[in-house]
Protein backbone atom coordinates (compact mmCIF):
# COMPACT_ATOMS: atom_id res chain seq x y z
CA UNK A 1 0.00 0.00 0.00
CA UNK A 2 1.08 3.58 -0.64
CA UNK A 3 0.97 6.26 2.02
CA UNK A 4 -1.29 9.22 1.24
CA UNK A 5 -0.14 12.65 2.39
CA UNK A 6 -2.51 14.12 5.01
CA UNK A 7 -3.54 17.02 2.77
CA UNK A 8 -4.42 14.63 -0.08
CA UNK A 9 -6.64 12.07 1.68
CA UNK A 10 -10.00 13.69 0.94
CA UNK A 11 -9.03 14.36 -2.70
CA UNK A 12 -8.02 10.71 -3.11
CA UNK A 13 -11.42 9.62 -1.78
CA UNK A 14 -13.18 11.95 -4.22
CA UNK A 15 -11.01 10.70 -7.09
CA UNK A 16 -11.94 7.14 -6.10
CA UNK A 17 -15.61 8.16 -6.37
CA UNK A 18 -15.00 9.78 -9.77
CA UNK A 19 -13.21 6.71 -11.11
CA UNK A 20 -15.92 4.25 -10.11
CA UNK A 21 -17.93 2.55 -12.86
CA UNK A 22 -19.95 -0.01 -10.91
CA UNK A 23 -19.93 0.39 -7.15
CA UNK A 24 -18.73 2.59 -4.29
CA UNK A 25 -18.60 1.65 -0.60
CA UNK A 26 -18.15 4.41 1.99
CA UNK A 27 -17.55 3.24 5.57
CA UNK A 28 -17.30 6.12 8.04
CA UNK A 29 -18.64 5.99 11.61
CA UNK A 30 -19.26 9.73 11.64
CA UNK A 31 -20.42 11.92 8.76
CA UNK A 32 -20.97 15.64 8.43
CA UNK A 33 -21.13 16.76 4.82
CA UNK A 34 -23.95 19.31 4.76
CA UNK A 35 -21.48 22.12 3.99
CA UNK A 36 -18.89 19.96 2.26
CA UNK A 37 -20.22 20.90 -1.14
CA UNK A 38 -17.48 19.30 -3.20
CA UNK A 39 -18.03 15.89 -1.59
CA UNK A 40 -21.79 16.32 -1.92
CA UNK A 41 -21.34 16.90 -5.64
CA UNK A 42 -19.22 13.76 -5.99
CA UNK A 43 -21.81 11.64 -4.17
CA UNK A 44 -24.61 13.15 -6.23
CA UNK A 45 -22.67 12.19 -9.36
CA UNK A 46 -22.87 8.54 -8.25
CA UNK A 47 -26.64 8.83 -7.95
CA UNK A 48 -26.90 10.53 -11.34
CA UNK A 49 -24.70 7.87 -12.96
CA UNK A 50 -26.71 5.04 -11.37
CA UNK A 51 -23.61 3.72 -9.60
CA UNK A 52 -24.40 1.31 -6.76
CA UNK A 53 -23.62 3.04 -3.48
CA UNK A 54 -23.38 1.67 0.05
CA UNK A 55 -22.81 3.96 3.03
CA UNK A 56 -22.12 2.53 6.48
CA UNK A 57 -22.16 4.57 9.70
CA UNK A 58 -22.00 3.87 13.43
CA UNK A 59 -25.33 2.77 14.89
CA UNK A 60 -26.98 5.39 17.07
CA UNK A 61 -25.28 8.37 15.44
CA UNK A 62 -28.47 10.21 14.50
CA UNK A 63 -26.68 13.34 13.27
CA UNK A 64 -24.60 11.27 10.85
CA UNK A 65 -27.70 9.39 9.75
CA UNK A 66 -29.53 12.64 9.01
CA UNK A 67 -26.57 13.99 7.04
CA UNK A 68 -26.64 10.98 4.71
CA UNK A 69 -30.43 10.77 4.48
CA UNK A 70 -30.52 14.42 3.40
CA UNK A 71 -28.68 13.26 0.26
CA UNK A 72 -31.53 10.84 -0.45
CA UNK A 73 -29.43 7.85 0.70
CA UNK A 74 -30.34 5.36 3.40
CA UNK A 75 -27.19 4.56 5.42
CA UNK A 76 -26.58 1.15 6.97
CA UNK A 77 -25.82 1.17 10.67
CA UNK A 78 -23.20 -0.98 12.39
CA UNK A 79 -22.86 -1.23 16.18
CA UNK A 80 -19.51 0.03 17.52
CA UNK A 81 -18.18 0.83 14.03
CA UNK A 82 -14.81 2.56 14.18
CA UNK A 83 -13.02 1.68 10.91
CA UNK A 84 -12.87 4.06 7.95
CA UNK A 85 -12.70 2.34 4.59
CA UNK A 86 -13.50 3.60 1.09
CA UNK A 87 -13.76 1.26 -1.91
CA UNK A 88 -14.75 1.16 -5.54
CA UNK A 89 -14.54 -1.90 -7.81
CA UNK A 90 -10.87 -1.19 -8.60
CA UNK A 91 -9.02 -0.06 -5.47
CA UNK A 92 -9.49 0.96 -1.86
CA UNK A 93 -8.41 3.52 0.71
CA UNK A 94 -7.89 2.86 4.42
CA UNK A 95 -7.73 6.00 6.54
CA UNK A 96 -8.15 7.46 9.98
CA UNK A 97 -10.38 10.16 8.46
CA UNK A 98 -14.15 10.18 8.88
CA UNK A 99 -16.33 11.90 6.28
CA UNK A 100 -16.28 15.11 8.29
CA UNK A 101 -15.51 18.48 6.75
CA UNK A 102 -13.82 19.45 10.02
CA UNK A 103 -11.46 16.47 9.67
CA UNK A 104 -10.51 17.55 6.17
CA UNK A 105 -9.84 21.11 7.33
CA UNK A 106 -8.40 20.72 10.82
CA UNK A 107 -7.28 17.17 11.63
CA UNK A 108 -3.96 15.45 11.06
CA UNK A 109 -4.99 12.18 9.40
CA UNK A 110 -3.27 9.19 7.84
CA UNK A 111 -4.31 7.08 4.88
CA UNK A 112 -3.14 4.30 2.60
CA UNK A 113 -4.25 3.41 -0.92
CA UNK A 114 -4.00 -0.07 -2.43
CA UNK A 115 -1.47 -0.64 -5.20
CA UNK A 116 -1.95 -4.33 -6.00
CA UNK A 117 -4.84 -6.68 -6.60
CA UNK A 118 -3.82 -8.70 -3.54
CA UNK A 119 -4.03 -5.63 -1.29
CA UNK A 120 -7.41 -4.69 -2.74
CA UNK A 121 -8.72 -8.24 -2.30
CA UNK A 122 -7.67 -8.22 1.35
CA UNK A 123 -9.85 -5.14 1.93
CA UNK A 124 -12.74 -6.74 0.03
CA UNK A 125 -12.44 -9.86 2.21
CA UNK A 126 -12.51 -7.67 5.33
CA UNK A 127 -15.60 -5.89 4.01
CA UNK A 128 -17.36 -9.15 3.16
CA UNK A 129 -16.61 -10.75 6.55
CA UNK A 130 -17.20 -7.84 8.92
CA UNK A 131 -19.27 -5.21 7.11
CA UNK A 132 -21.42 -6.73 4.38
CA UNK A 133 -23.41 -8.89 6.82
CA UNK A 134 -25.08 -5.71 8.09
CA UNK A 135 -26.34 -4.88 4.60
CA UNK A 136 -29.01 -7.58 4.66
CA UNK A 137 -30.01 -6.75 8.24
CA UNK A 138 -30.49 -3.09 7.43
CA UNK A 139 -32.27 -3.90 4.16
CA UNK A 140 -34.73 -6.17 5.97
CA UNK A 141 -35.47 -3.46 8.52
CA UNK A 142 -35.92 -0.83 5.81
CA UNK A 143 -38.20 -3.14 3.81
CA UNK A 144 -40.33 -3.65 6.90
CA UNK A 145 -40.57 0.09 7.40
CA UNK A 146 -41.48 0.65 3.75
CA UNK A 147 -44.00 -2.18 3.80
CA UNK A 148 -45.61 -0.80 6.95
CA UNK A 149 -45.72 2.69 5.46
CA UNK A 150 -47.10 1.32 2.19
CA UNK A 151 -49.88 -0.49 4.05
CA UNK A 152 -50.64 2.65 6.01
CA UNK A 153 -50.82 4.67 2.80
CA UNK A 154 -53.19 2.19 1.21
CA UNK A 155 -55.52 1.98 4.17
CA UNK A 156 -55.71 5.66 5.05
CA UNK A 157 -58.52 7.26 3.10
CA UNK A 158 -57.38 10.69 4.29
CA UNK A 159 -53.88 10.41 2.83
CA UNK A 160 -53.51 11.81 -0.71
CA UNK A 161 -50.92 9.09 -1.41
CA UNK A 162 -53.63 6.51 -0.79
CA UNK A 163 -55.76 8.02 -3.55
CA UNK A 164 -52.74 8.12 -5.88
CA UNK A 165 -51.96 4.47 -5.12
CA UNK A 166 -55.53 3.40 -5.84
CA UNK A 167 -55.74 5.35 -9.09
CA UNK A 168 -52.39 4.08 -10.40
CA UNK A 169 -53.14 0.53 -9.43
CA UNK A 170 -56.06 0.53 -11.87
CA UNK A 171 -53.77 1.06 -14.86
CA UNK A 172 -50.31 -0.22 -13.82
CA UNK A 173 -48.98 -2.74 -11.34
CA UNK A 174 -47.66 -0.80 -8.37
CA UNK A 175 -45.00 -2.71 -6.46
CA UNK A 176 -44.06 0.05 -4.02
CA UNK A 177 -44.87 3.63 -3.12
CA UNK A 178 -43.06 5.36 -0.29
CA UNK A 179 -41.63 8.71 0.67
CA UNK A 180 -37.98 9.29 1.58
CA UNK A 181 -37.53 12.80 2.94
CA UNK A 182 -39.14 15.06 0.31
CA UNK A 183 -39.02 12.58 -2.59
CA UNK A 184 -41.99 10.37 -3.40
CA UNK A 185 -40.80 7.09 -4.93
CA UNK A 186 -43.17 5.06 -7.09
CA UNK A 187 -42.20 1.69 -8.50
CA UNK A 188 -44.29 -0.01 -11.14
CA UNK A 189 -43.62 -3.49 -12.45
CA UNK A 190 -41.35 -2.13 -15.16
CA UNK A 191 -40.28 1.38 -14.21
CA UNK A 192 -39.29 3.77 -11.41
CA UNK A 193 -40.55 7.30 -10.83
CA UNK A 194 -39.63 10.10 -8.46
CA UNK A 195 -41.64 13.20 -7.62
CA UNK A 196 -40.79 16.19 -5.47
CA UNK A 197 -41.36 19.94 -5.18
CA UNK A 198 -38.47 22.05 -6.43
CA UNK A 199 -37.81 25.32 -4.66
CA UNK A 200 -36.28 27.82 -7.04
CA UNK A 201 -37.82 31.22 -6.36
CA UNK A 202 -41.19 29.49 -6.74
CA UNK A 203 -42.39 25.99 -5.87
CA UNK A 204 -43.09 23.59 -8.74
CA UNK A 205 -44.12 19.96 -8.82
CA UNK A 206 -41.45 17.87 -10.58
CA UNK A 207 -41.81 14.27 -11.76
CA UNK A 208 -39.17 12.03 -13.37
CA UNK A 209 -39.39 8.69 -15.15
CA UNK A 210 -36.80 6.51 -16.85
CA UNK A 211 -36.75 5.88 -20.61
CA UNK A 212 -34.77 3.50 -22.74
CA UNK A 213 -32.71 5.06 -25.52
CA UNK A 214 -35.21 3.80 -28.12
CA UNK A 215 -38.11 5.31 -26.18
CA UNK A 216 -36.26 8.60 -25.96
CA UNK A 217 -35.75 8.65 -29.74
CA UNK A 218 -39.39 7.77 -30.28
CA UNK A 219 -40.81 10.66 -28.26
CA UNK A 220 -38.17 13.39 -28.23
CA UNK A 221 -40.08 15.31 -30.93
CA UNK A 222 -43.51 14.53 -29.48
CA UNK A 223 -43.36 16.33 -26.15
CA UNK A 224 -45.93 18.88 -27.32
CA UNK A 225 -48.45 16.08 -27.89
CA UNK A 226 -47.93 14.87 -24.34
CA UNK A 227 -48.20 18.39 -22.94
CA UNK A 228 -51.57 18.80 -24.68
CA UNK A 229 -52.92 15.90 -22.59
CA UNK A 230 -51.66 16.95 -19.15
CA UNK A 231 -51.08 20.12 -17.16
CA UNK A 232 -47.30 19.74 -17.16
CA UNK A 233 -44.36 21.02 -19.16
CA UNK A 234 -42.41 18.06 -20.55
CA UNK A 235 -38.73 17.66 -21.28
CA UNK A 236 -36.72 14.59 -22.26
CA UNK A 237 -32.99 14.12 -21.69
CA UNK A 238 -30.82 11.62 -23.60
CA UNK A 239 -28.75 9.11 -21.70
CA UNK A 240 -25.26 7.82 -22.36
CA UNK A 241 -23.18 4.80 -21.39
CA UNK A 242 -23.49 5.79 -17.72
CA UNK A 243 -26.89 7.48 -17.49
CA UNK A 244 -30.43 6.47 -18.34
CA UNK A 245 -32.52 8.64 -20.62
CA UNK A 246 -35.20 10.45 -18.62
CA UNK A 247 -38.51 12.21 -19.09
CA UNK A 248 -39.44 15.08 -16.77
CA UNK A 249 -42.71 16.82 -16.05
CA UNK A 250 -43.08 20.15 -14.27
CA UNK A 251 -46.26 21.86 -13.16
CA UNK A 252 -47.11 24.94 -15.18
CA UNK A 253 -48.35 26.76 -12.12
CA UNK A 254 -46.43 27.34 -8.90
CA UNK A 255 -47.59 25.84 -5.62
CA UNK A 256 -47.98 27.17 -2.12
CA UNK A 257 -46.73 23.83 -0.77
CA UNK A 258 -43.01 23.80 -0.09
CA UNK A 259 -42.49 20.03 0.05
CA UNK A 260 -44.27 16.70 -0.34
CA UNK A 261 -44.36 16.11 3.41
CA UNK A 262 -46.77 18.94 4.01
CA UNK A 263 -49.01 19.55 1.01
CA UNK A 264 -51.72 22.16 1.37
CA UNK A 265 -55.09 20.41 1.35
CA UNK A 266 -56.20 22.52 -1.61
CA UNK A 267 -53.22 21.31 -3.67
CA UNK A 268 -53.30 17.60 -2.86
CA UNK A 269 -55.74 16.72 -5.63
CA UNK A 270 -53.70 18.75 -8.14
CA UNK A 271 -50.56 16.78 -7.21
CA UNK A 272 -52.38 13.43 -7.37
CA UNK A 273 -53.93 14.24 -10.74
CA UNK A 274 -50.67 15.32 -12.37
CA UNK A 275 -48.53 12.48 -11.04
CA UNK A 276 -51.22 10.03 -12.18
CA UNK A 277 -51.46 11.55 -15.68
CA UNK A 278 -47.70 11.73 -16.09
CA UNK A 279 -47.17 8.08 -15.14
CA UNK A 280 -50.12 7.00 -17.28
CA UNK A 281 -48.60 8.69 -20.33
CA UNK A 282 -45.10 7.32 -19.72
CA UNK A 283 -46.36 3.79 -19.13
CA UNK A 284 -48.33 4.00 -22.35
CA UNK A 285 -45.22 5.18 -24.20
CA UNK A 286 -43.28 2.25 -22.73
CA UNK A 287 -45.99 -0.20 -23.71
CA UNK A 288 -46.75 -1.01 -20.07
CA UNK A 289 -50.34 0.14 -20.15
CA UNK A 290 -52.83 -2.42 -18.81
Amino acid sequence: MKLIKPSEISSKIMTMIDESDKKVILISPYCKISKWYKLQKKIQSLIDRKIELEVYIRKGEENSKSEIENMGITPMEIPDLHCKLYLNEKYGIVSSMNLLLSSDINSLEIGYITETGEEYNDLVKYYERYINKYKNTNAENNNKKHTQKDIKVRKSNKDWRSRLYDQLNKIVGITEIYQNNDILHIKTKRNNYESFISNNNKNYLRIMGILSFDEYNRIRNRTKQIEDKIDLSIEVNPGDERHYSTIWGQSRKSLKSYNMNDLYSGEQEYVVKNIYRFIKEVEEIKGNYY
